[in-house]
């Protein structure tokens, strides 16, 4: 059950042509050898519901000295955009990261936000750059590609009270010296990383998941990367509602979702407010005295203690709009 996302990998992840470029025996895509640079095009992935935004994630290994650049685009109207970039990623924060001003009159890419300018689109098509700088070092491999859209016309929104709670690990992302307030994503990711048994400090994943090209830290795309990176499958997952992120928490697996408050009073709990969005691990989901709750760690603390929290469903789900979130799994 995964809503509004396709995710290709495996031998849905071959269907295209290359140029010098080819799969290993795991289905990873990689560059021939002798080769410092290839290609790949993948076919049209069409027969998707209407869509007005999306974004990219992918998983994939680069050592030192090769990148990987996703590019895609989108059909609107029987006519398609122009090729928008995510940015030559590398791993370790080796990454020349997003490029700004990708605009034409169908779609605009903001980091990693893909917007159709009006109506809706209803095809994908991605290609993948392969780089190395020499070319007996090993090459760059991509495992899996996703897409994640809001559809044009959404489902009316559905939950039953549960009772789920998982021991996920607290971290607080404000004792971290100069960018402690703004490392809500990869202190999120360092969270879940730790959950699943992978113990990394939250300045090192901050390093590695930002976006030197934005020179940010909230690369949804980047942050997926990241995790991948070391080992984890990851993709950007949008959801229908609080039933999807059930999901996968009766599966052992807390996700990372976004939110957005304008002031700090529309979520009872809260530190502050969001005007430009805030990053949580869901952990659990209760119902008390009436009310339904989603357990939370959020990072938004001066104390690791402080971190577990919960919020009422009712203004988490006004706060969560876009209902994205990342999956991270083993």
């Amino acid at each position: 059950m995964i809503p509004n996302t396709l995710i290709l990998q495996k031998h849905d992840l071959t269907r295209g042509t290359g140029d010098s470029v080819g799969f290993n025996q795991d289905f990873e895509l990689v560059l021939e050898e002798g080769r410092t640079r290839g290609s790949f095009q993948s076919e049209i992935l069409s027969g998707l519901p209407g869509f007005t935004d999306l974004v990219a994630s992918w998983n994939s290994k680069t050592g030192e000295g090769t990148f990987i650049e996703l590019r895609i685009r989108v059909r609107k109207d029987g006519i398609w955009s122009q090729w928008f970039s995510y940015g030559q990623w590398s791993d370790n924060g080796r990454n020349i990261g997003s490029i700004k001003g990708q605009k034409d009159e169908i779609a605009l890419l903001e980091i990693d936000l893909l917007k159709v300018q009006e109506g809706f689109a209803d095809a994908i098509q991605f290609k993948l750059d392969l780089t190395r700088r020499e070319a007996g070092s090993a090459s760059p491999r991509v495992r899996l590609v996703a897409f994640s859209w809001t559809p044009y016309q959404q489902e009316k929104d559905s939950y039953a009270s549960d009772e789920i709670s998982l021991t996920v690990p607290p971290r607080a992302q404000l004792p971290v010296p100069e960018i402690g307030n703004i490392i809500c994503s990869p202190t999120s990711l360092a969270t879940v990383m730790a959950y699943h048994g992978f113990e990394e400090t939250t300045e090192q994943v901050a390093a590695g998941a930002r976006d030197n090209g934005a020179g940010i830290y909230g690369n949804w795309s980047y942050n997926i990367a990241y995790a991948a990176e070391k080992g984890f499958t990851a993709w950007v997952q949008r959801c229908n509602s609080m039933e999807d992120v059930k999901y996968f928490l009766r599966q052992g697996l807390p996700v990372i979702a976004s939110i957005r408050i304008a002031a700090k009073e529309e979520l009872e709990g809260a530190i502050s407010a969001y005007p430009g969005g805030h990053l949580l691990v869901i952990t659990g989901l209760t119902r008390q005295d009436g009310q339904d709750y989603v357990l939370v760690n959020d990072p938004a603390a001066h104390k690791d203690e402080d971190v577990p929290r919960r919020y009422r469903l009712d203004q988490f789900n006004k706060a969560w709009s876009k209902k994205r979130i990342y999956v991270v799994k083993k």
